[in-house]
Order: C-alpha cells, then sequence, then structure tokens
C-alpha cells in the first residue's frame, strides 16, 4: 500500500494538488487547548458578560483602589506622625475633598449617563480618568521636608483634590458600566464577586505601602512615598486603558431621545425608597469607618508595641494581607449564600460577621499577646468584603426597578447620588475623626507612654461604637423586598418593553 509520500509524488506527477500537510499531533493538541481556553473566557449566556471581559472590567478598577489607598495608607504616618500635622485639620482638609467629590459626582454621573459617543457613554471617560488618576499620583508626594505645617497642609489638600476630581472622572462611569455588565439577579452578584475577588489581590499590596516606605534605603518615608507613587500612577494608567479597551457597553439599555433635565435626574433617583435603603447601609458602615478606622492603626503602634512605627507596620502588613487572603477566599461562599438565602439573607450573615469581629478587637489587641491581633481578620476580613459586594448587587437592582417606573436608565447619577450622600456624611465623620482622636488626649510626643485613659478610651472607639453601627445595619436589613422572584419578573417587564420599543 503506498505511503503519503508515494501519494503527494504522485499528485505532482499527474498536475492534481498536493494533499495538504497536516501537523504534528502536538501542535494540534496546542491549539485545541487554546481553543478550549478562548471559548470558556469568551462563553456568556443570557446577555451576561464573558469571562474575559468580567477580568478586564475587575483588573480596571485595580489603579485607581491602589491610588486611593495609598493615600489612606501613608497620610497620618507621613503628616501626623513624621511631620506633626495636627490630625483635626487634616481631618477638617480631608473632610472638604469629600465635600468637593458630592459637587463633582452627581454631574459627572449625568454627564456619562447622557454621553452619545462614537465609544459609548462609559469607556472614553474610564480610559481618560485612569490616565489622569496615574498622572496626578506621581506628584502626590513630592513635598519637601522643612516646611511649615500649614505649608504642608496647603499642599496635600491641593493635591489630594486633583486626585479625587481625576477619580470622579474614573469611578463613576466605571461602576456604572458594573451594574450595565449583567440583567440579571445573580449574575450581578457575580460581577460584584469578580471585582471584589480581583481587587482583593491588589489589595494585598496595600497593606504593605508603609512597610515599603519605611526600608532603609530610601532614607526616609517621604522618599519611599514617591518611589511607591511612581509605580502605583503607572498601575493606574495601563489597569484603566486595558479595561476601556476589553469591556462592552450594554447599548440596548442605554437612553433614546432628547437628555433628560439634571434635576430631573436627581429627583427620580431620590424618589427611589429602595436605593435610600441600600445607601443608608453604605453610610452607617463607611461613616463608622471613616470616624473610627484611623484609632484602630494608633491601638496598635502605641498601646500594642509601646510606639514602634516599624513594628506597627508590619503587623498590620501582615493581618491587612491575612484578611484580604481570607475575604478572597470567602468570596465563593458569598455567591453560594446569596443564591440559597437571597442578597439581603446573606448579608445578614456577613453583617453579624463583622460585629463579632468589632468586638473581638477588644481582646485580640493585647500588647502582652501582639501576635493575637492576626486572628481578627478571621471574622471581620470575610464579613466586610463579603457586605461590600452584596451591597453593590442591590445597587444594581435598584437601577431596574428605577427603569420600570421611569422608562430611563441612571446607573451613573444613581452611582454619583448615591456618592454625593455618602460623602457627605464621610466628609462629617473625616472632620470629626481628628477631633476624636484629640479628645482620647492622644500626645504624639508622648509615643507608647499614653495614659491608661487615652488607651481606654481608644479601644472603646476602634470595637465597641462600630459593633454598634452594624447592629444598626441589621435593623435597616429587615424584610427587605426586592427577592430573586421580584426581580426576575422586573427583568422579564423590561425585556418586553425594550423588544416593543426595537419593534416600533
Amino acid at each position: 500500500m503506498p505511503d503519503a509520500t508515494t501519494i503527494s509524488a504522485t499528485h505532482a506527477l499527474v498536475g492534481a494538488p498536493a494533499a495538504p500537510h497536516l501537523p504534528a499531533a502536538p501542535d494540534l493538541a496546542r491549539r485545541g487547548r487554546l481553543h478550549r481556553l478562548k471559548s470558556w473566557l469568551t462563553h456568556s449566556t443570557d446577555d451576561d458578560a464573558s469571562r474575559l471581559e468580567l477580568t478586564a472590567y475587575s483588573i480596571g478598577g485595580i489603579g485607581q483602589g491602589l491610588s486611593s489607598g495609598s493615600i489612606e495608607q501613608l497620610a497620618m504616618p507621613i503628616l501626623n506622625m513624621t511631620l506633626n500635622v495636627d490630625p483635626a485639620k487634616l481631618g477638617l482638609i480631608r473632610s472638604i475633598k469629600l465635600l468637593w467629590d458630592g459637587i463633582n459626582d452627581p454631574l459627572f454621573g449625568h454627564i456619562t449617563d447622557n454621553a452619545k459617543t462614537r465609544w459609548g457613554r462609559r469607556r472614553p471617560f474610564i480610559a481618560l480618568g485612569g490616565v489622569l488618576v496615574g498622572l496626578m499620583t506621581f506628584g502626590m508626594w513630592l513635598m519637601p521636608l522643612g516646611k511649615t505645617e500649614w505649608w504642608y497642609l496647603m499642599y496635600f489638600g491641593i493635591a489630594i483634590m486633583l486626585i479625587e476630581t481625576a477619580s470622579t472622572v474614573f469611578t463613576v462611569p466605571y461602576y456604572a458600566l458594573g451594574i450595565e455588565m449583567s440583567p440579571t439577579y445573580h449574575g450581578r452578584t457575580r460581577v460584584a464577586a469578580y471585582r471584589s475577588f480581583l481587587g482583593g489581590l491588589a489589595g494585598m499590596l496595600t497593606p504593605w505601602f508603609l512597610v515599603f516606605c519605611t526600608l532603609p534605603v530610601f532614607c526616609g518615608i517621604l522618599i519611599g512615598a514617591r518611589w511607591l507613587s511612581i509605580g502605583l500612577g503607572t498601575i493606574a494608567i495601563i489597569t484603566a486603558l486595558f479595561a476601556a479597551k476589553i469591556c462592552k457597553e450594554r447599548t440596548h439599555v442605554s437612553n433614546a431621545g432628547p437628555r433628560e433635565h439634571f434635576f430631573t435626574a436627581v429627583l427620580g433617583c431620590a424618589n427611589n425608597s429602595h436605593f435610600w435603603k441600600v445607601t443608608m447601609m453604605y453610610v452607617i458602615m463607611g461613616t463608622a469607618g471613616s470616624l473610627f478606622g484611623q484609632v484602630s492603626g494608633y491601638v496598635s503602634i502605641y498601646y500594642v508595641f509601646h510606639g514602634s512605627i516599624a513594628a506597627g507596620a508590619r503587623i498590620g502588613a501582615i493581618a491587612g494581607t491575612l484578611g484580604t487572603i481570607l475575604a478572597m477566599c470567602g468570596i465563593p461562599l458569598v455567591a453560594w449564600a446569596s443564591k440559597r438565602l437571597g442578597k439581603h439573607g446573606a448579608m445578614r450573615c456577613a453583617v453579624l460577621l463583622m460585629l463579632a469581629g468589632d468586638l473581638l478587637r477588644w481582646v485580640l489587641y493585647n500588647p502582652q499577646y501582639p501576635w493575637l491581633i492576626l486572628l481578627s481578620p478571621f471574622t471581620y476580613s470575610i464579613g466586610i468584603s463579603a457586605t461590600y459586594t452584596i451591597l453593590s448587587s442591590m445597587q444594581a437592582d435598584v437601577v431596574d426597578v428605577d427603569e420600570l417606573q421611569s422608562g430611563r436608565r441612571r446607573e451613573g447619577m444613581f452611582g454619583a447620588v448615591s456618592s454625593v450622600v455618602m460623602k457627605a456624611s464621610f466628609a462629617l465623620a473625616t472632620a470629626f475623626s481628628g477631633i476624636i482622636l484629640n479628645m482620647t488626649h492622644f500626645d504624639s510626643a508622648l509615643g507608647g507612654a499614653q495614659t491608661a485613659q487615652t488607651f481606654f478610651t481608644m479601644r472603646i472607639l476602634f470595637s465597641v461604637a462600630p459593633a454598634c453601627a452594624n447592629a444598626l445595619v441589621l435593623f435597616l436589613l429587615y424584610k427587605y423586598p426586592l427577592t430573586a422572584a421580584r426581580m426576575d419578573e422586573i427583568r422579564c417587564e423590561l425585556q418586553r418593553r425594550r423588544a416593543a420599543k426595537r419593534e416600533a
């Protein structure tokens, strides 16, 4: 029987085309694996986003989150602990920044909801905002040494105003796009879970920022912060451009016809009762975090480690990384619990975990056994990650309810109005956070030799007070009405209306 070579030669002699060259078996196997991987990444059902799109979207928020996290991590250690700037004045500056956001966010929410460009309503602004955040981050800590307190306050105030304005350009369309990426009740939890999981990977780095900046090679925390900002600014630019390139917009839900008046859109959002329930949960938890969150670092450094910033930073970094890992491991559990218990049932379990974590801090922050701090994330971190994942999904459901009532999609405006309410409350909380720290009679000159009353007050503020706030969140969750069955009904009705409009 002739072999393949003989057959090919015979075909050539008679003028027939040669037999096609077949790739080797290993090459075929490799192509098959790549094809299966591509199919797995790009597969989507029911108009939900594919895994590739969800991954790109989640990566897009990493750079902005790292930039914002660096300011939160480094502001007090650099400006208060190192440069001796009054924490009450710093709190006032940060509260003014939040109020500035309260003006920017709704205006930009209205712009992105009504934008009509060849690239869509969200993606151009995501790309522009990401680039601006990166550029502003480069200059965050370029302040020189040896200046007066008011000079540092002015520099810090201008710098964070510029960064937060750039952040508004990015975050408002970014979170609006997240709402559009899935029309289904559980699909929205999936979007939030992806964002939380990949954001958690980046969050593992945030607790180490202070450790990085205090490395001896930098000869000072301020020099370390400058090098850190260069890296974080670059990441912010790259991740935003990647998300803007890969993600798609669901154009079938875009508003048609003339633009809606700005104040009509604001009032439409404000008249939604479900929106206020979700927003108030955000407000309570965020306000408690702004008021009492920074006290945690002071308790760790000055109470547990007797004034050693380096030791407190190291244990805080380890605890933060452990907390992030636990939170990421808990995200699949959140999705499972949401399907079994509904979003509000899963939310109750998450808030209870946070409440338990708050109360356990009283015992775990112990100067005789500093390593006990590492047990704190096992309840609190899992709880807070699950809570924000579920709340984000609830916010998407609210937008569908509004469309059913008004006939318009207001993802950007809902996010912006929610941001105004939250940031106004956070502004007040941040303004008072420095005052609260001063009310404990903390004196940075005393180091770890603070009075017993000062330490007692601090421990109350970062343990018992947040637990009371979480108890109030549980009360708001009572009989939350937007169940899976109700959202399925709303979704079917919206699909019917959209189909009728396309046929008209």
